[in-house]
């Protein structure tokens, strides 16, 4: 019984005339004799070969010889999304496209042929994609390279060890999109990067020095500071560049690949300036609602301060605008008590001319009396007096400029938070609002600088609502498992700091703590890249932009 697939096109060449049929109307051609043996046929895209070397079309041939009645065909339908045929159908060479789909449409019938085509009593162990026959080790030709040609048609023959494994692989594919996405990703993402030993050492030793480095800005200075930013970014670099890898790998369905980015063409801006701009935009993407947020708060406190100073500074009038002239702008101190001195003593000139000669009679009257002495103005009692007023005023500025003293400064502060009392539930509903759509939206925001490495797109709420819409309930579990993550990091981490806390240094801080969390920091991200891959993975039908071999 032969087995076609009906939607396939066939292609026949007679007297240099092409013709396109279909199996059935192939083998109809056959039975009336208009197609012999020695003509040139081909499958779709295949190469062509005689007629009478298509194993299919043997027993068609032999019925017309012998005038026996034709085998049977058998059509079937091409497999829908998801199976080992539509995941290889992603292939962007056309001829590996081909090969590779003739092999796995044959396997099944391979797997029950153990011999030779040529030589019936040895076992197969090569295989024709072209041809589809079966060859012992010695009937197809070397030609070099470990290359076999097929005897019959002289295409690039196969192992058939190698075709099963290739074949077992898609099927694991297969099985695992049918798992759909869960606790079992979770558990392979936790042993997944010890696959992978020697990356995970180096990367966590690199990942720690980077780490140490961006501690070196508490010790200020300009040079330290630029060492620590740039240590940020290599760490970034290092993390984002097995996020990115991770995710591009695993909707290839390259799911054995290794985690760490190659490097091998690296670059300046494609490896540590752009992955920086991309971390900042995934940040700034999820929570720029916040920032607005805090910003708008800080502007709103500031000016509710800026309010209660001037209604506490007040306006303070002077009584004696002549004796303090341009006091706000006058100088405190000895200079100052000087200035009113001078202007105390002037003053008292003018009145003493004033008075001069002049007495009051019993009518009440002022007369001139040359021979009694002139009434005299007490300068030191007036200076008193005008010292305590300049002593009260400057205390006005000082408590204008650090505070009153604490009862007058608890009233202040209450009356601010009393300002502000109406502003704070508001803020603290939506700075939580807030702050959960930047925990929830976070690890999209992640998916899609991975696989766009576009800013633009990172910024774009459009593209991250498409993808969590895509990823459906899977993004829950995504959420969940990154929470879970953080919990685990945060705990080591505060038990190493507890652990280690006699190693804590002034400035330079708890250099062990660091170096340690850094290393159990680097294992989470690249777990948390595989917790993402393995979502796109198991959800990569929904995601055709990078699947291709």
């Amino acid at each position: 019984m032969n087995e076609v697939n009906q939607n396939e096109i066939w292609q026949i060449s007679v007297n240099e005339v092409l013709y396109e049929t279909s199996f059935e109307e192939l083998t109809q051609w056959i039975t009336e004799g208009a197609l012999m043996p020695q003509d040139k046929v081909r499958r779709g895209n295949l190469r062509w070969i005689e007629a009478g070397k298509v194993p299919l079309l043997h027993g068609f041939f032999n019925a017309k010889e012998l005038g026996a009645t034709p085998p049977v065909i058998t059509t079937t339908i091409a497999r829908e999304p998801g199976s080992p045929t539509a995941y290889l159908s992603q292939i962007t060479d056309p001829v590996e496209f081909e090969n590779q789909v003739s092999s796995i449409n044959n396997l099944e019938q391979l797997l029950q042929i153990r011999f030779c085509i040529i030589h019936s009593h040895l076992e197969a162990h090569y295989f024709c994609p072209t041809c589809s026959n079966t060859f012992c080790a010695e009937c197809p030709k070397s030609i070099g390279g470990g290359f076999k040609n097929c005897p019959m048609c002289g295409a690039l023959c196969e192992s058939i060890v190698e075709v099963k494994n290739e074949l077992q692989a898609v099927q694991k594919i297969e099985i695992a999109l049918t798992e759909g996405f869960g606790f079992l990703d979770f558990g392979r993402a936790l042993v997944y990067p010890f696959k992978f030993k020697v990356s995970l050492f180096f990367g966590a030793m690199l990942f720690m020095f980077f780490s140490i480095g961006q501690d070196a800005a508490s010790l200020g200075g300009r040079w330290l500071i630029s060492a620590a930013i740039v240590s940020g970014m290599l760490a970034n670099m290092l993390t984002f560049g097995i996020l990115s890898n991770t995710v591009e790998n695993m909707l290839q369905h390259k799911t054995d690949r290794n985690f760490m980015p190659s490097f091998d063409e690296f670059g300046i801006w494609d490896d540590v300036i752009q992955p920086f701009f991309l971390s900042l935009g995934v940040y700034l993407s999820a929570f720029l609602p916040l920032i607005l947020l805090i910003i708008a708060m800080f502007f709103l406190v500031t000016n509710s301060i800026n309010n209660e100073e001037a209604l506490k500074k007040g306006v303070v009038s002077i009584v004696a605008p002549e004796i303090m002239p341009n006091y706000e702008g006058a100088k405190n101190g000895p200079e100052q008590i000087d200035m009113f001195k001078e202007i105390l003593k002037k003053r008292n000139e003018e009145f003493n001319h004033r008075m001069k000669s002049v007495e009051e009679n019993e009518n009440g009257d002022l007369v001139q009396t040359p021979n009694q002495p002139l009434p005299v103005l007490d300068e030191e009692k007036q200076f008193e007096q005008y010292n305590e007023m300049i002593k009260k005023h400057q205390k006005q500025q000082l408590e204008s400029t650090i505070g009153s003293d604490k009862t007058e400064q608890n009233a202040l502060t209450g009356s601010m938070f009393q300002t502000l009392r109406g502003w704070a539930l508001p803020f603290l509903v939506l700075a939580l609002i807030f702050a959960g759509w930047g925990l929830f939206y976070l690890p999209v925001a992640y998916i899609v600088a991975a696989y766009t490495r576009n800013l633009f797109s990172v910024l774009n709420p459009v593209i991250g609502l498409d993808t969590i819409k895509r990823l459906g309930f899977d993004y829950v579990k995504i959420l969940f498992f990154g929470l879970l993550l953080l919990i685990f990091n945060s705990l080591i981490g505060f038990g190493l700091s507890i652990l280690l806390s006699p190693f804590n240094l002034p400035r330079l801080g708890n250099i062990p703590a660091i170096a340690l969390g850094s290393v159990f920091t680097f294992y989470f991200s690249i777990v948390f890249s595989l917790i993402l891959g393995y979502a796109l993975f198991k959800n990569s039908d929904k995601f055709k932009m990078y699947q291709s071999s």
